[in-house]
């Protein structure tokens, strides 16, 4: 009786019925954190019509004058223009520039809805005919994504990360979603002439994740051929529109221009550059231990925690089933192939090996509807309220961090009009809350976020673009007051 109370006092047991009150948390801190997070960076960026003639808007010489997206119209001219002289992720920046021409308002909102399908998508990925879902597994899935999303703020929070990784993590998260059906129910089949658009947006939405979902719905047509299933057809038109597009964005004249633009006006690759060494270096062992070091071992040590149910599931604890079986196993596969493949690639920024999280929290969600808890459910009860302080006082810190850079933008916009008119207008660069950054961590914009906010140069491309967003001459960054905010 004692224990059974003990067991009670636990939030996630007390949550334990329709997963209304999860849903609401889950929305309530999303909404708030996007409301709160400042538009920055890249979202400058990308609020103009992309100057490929003049080396890109991330190169922009000084005295160019960039035109604002408006329009539809202004959208089709800029991505074209990105396609030939910058980069092929296409369909992410159709989106971004899209919400841009209104400013970050209603991406605030949309982006709430984006995560909350990630995270239900995820979980239908995984499941089988248990598509049960409470209060305990939803706070499991969100604490697992919290916890384990590579640079969460650059991934799901920053506008133009979301766009190329949350919001082509749901496309790629629904593109594979048929095809963990198919697992479970033979006579599963989608039209073809539905999947060869979803495959080709899939394929197109970023490198990473694009090949994730090819990955796992080759392995899912290869299962159906081994079982000699009928009906396959729509299985291979989704893979081969999805090969389709990521042709299309690998082959982009704009890769190859990006590298010599690059080359050409960027400073040398520092030694301690988390994300990328210096091109001498590619492919070499210097280079894989680099990798390793920044890359690797940090996104899948991160998301060790969130692998935990599927390990039970293969002891004594699991109830298992051949289809469950054979579908966590491909998921897992699949999570640990993106880290794997990113080792490949010349830069490996710690955002990029997103994708995983998508397959490993499917796994890990589908694994815990198959454990038997009553065998262990004093130990549970335990994990889970040190999983609930855990995740209170990593919201919280993020959460403070997000309400002191939102005062901050607040103070930047008040600098801003009262220094309107002069040459150059001085603002202060962002700085961090000393008390709340450290726990925190990346799961808000944290120092390296902010290696590429303001600069004490005019003439850097994120001054020059934020200050023709506001209509000033110049703008110039300074360091704040050594007297940190206390939060």
């Amino acid at each position: 009786m004692k224990r059974n109370r003990k067991n009670e006092s636990s939030l996630l047991m007390r949550l334990s019925g329709k997963p209304v009150k999860a849903l609401c948390w889950i929305t309530g801190i999303t909404l708030a954190r996007n409301l709160l997070f400042p538009m920055y960076a890249d979202d400058y960026v990308y609020s103009f019509i992309w100057d490929g003639e003049h080396r890109g808007n991330l190169l922009i010489p000084p005295d160019r004058t960039l035109t604002r997206v408006k329009t539809a119209r202004d959208v089709a001219v800029s991505q074209l223009s990105h396609y030939k002289t910058w980069g092929g992720r296409s369909v992410a920046h159709v989106l971004d520039q899209s919400f841009l021409t209104g400013g970050k308002t209603s991406f605030n909102f949309a982006n709430t809805a984006v995560t909350l399908a990630q995270l239900l998508l995820a979980d239908r990925l995984g499941a089988g005919e248990d598509r049960k879902l409470t209060n305990r597994l939803l706070l499991w899935l969100g604490g697992c994504y919290w916890f384990c999303t590579p640079h969460l703020a650059a991934c799901c929070q920053w506008m133009t990360g979301s766009f190329n990784y949350l919001w082509m993590g749901v496309l790629q998260a629904a593109f594979a979603l048929p095809y963990s059906r198919r697992i479970f129910d033979a006579q599963k089949r989608l039209p073809p002439l539905l999947m060869a658009p979803l495959g080709l947006l899939t394929g197109w939405s970023n490198e990473a994740g694009a090949g994730a979902a090819l990955l796992y719905g080759g392995l899912a047509t290869v299962r159906s051929w081994l079982r000699r299933e009928k009906d396959t057809a729509w299985m291979l038109t989704g893979l081969l529109s999805a090969c389709a597009g990521l042709a299309s964005m690998l082959l982009a004249p704009g890769n190859l221009r990006r590298i010599e633009l690059t080359r050409e006006y960027e400073p040398p690759v520092e030694a301690d550059d988390p994300d990328r060494t210096s091109e001498e270096l590619y492919y070499t062992p210097a280079m894989f231990r680099h990798h390793f070091r920044n890359g690797f071992r940090k996104t899948v040590l991160r998301q060790l925690p969130m692998h935990l149910p599927v390990l039970l599931y293969f002891t004594r604890f699991g109830r298992r089933s051949r289809e469950m079986t054979e579908n966590l196993l491909m998921l897992e596969a699949v999570s640990l192939a993106v880290p794997c493949a990113m080792m490949l690639s010349p830069e490996f920024p710690e955002r990029a090996a997103y994708p995983g999280v998508i397959y490993g929290l499917a796994a890990s969600g589908a694994a815990a509807r198959c454990i038997e808890r009553e065998s262990f459910s004093g130990i549970i009860a335990y994990l889970e309220r040190g999983f609930e302080a855990l995740l209170a006082v990593s919201v919280g810190a993020a959460l403070a961090v997000d309400f002191s850079l939102f005062r901050q933008t607040r103070q930047r916009m008040r600098d801003l009009q009262e220094q309107r008119g002069q040459d150059t207008v001085v603002l202060k660069k962002f700085s961090l809350p000393k008390l709340t950054a450290l726990p925190a961590g990346n799961r808000a914009l944290d120092a390296y976020s902010l290696m590429v906010d303001l600069d004490g140069d005019p003439r850097d491309s994120y001054n020059h673009t934020m200050a023709q967003y506001y209509g000033v001459r110049n703008i110039r960054g300074v360091e704040a007051d050594n007297r940190r905010e206390r939060t």
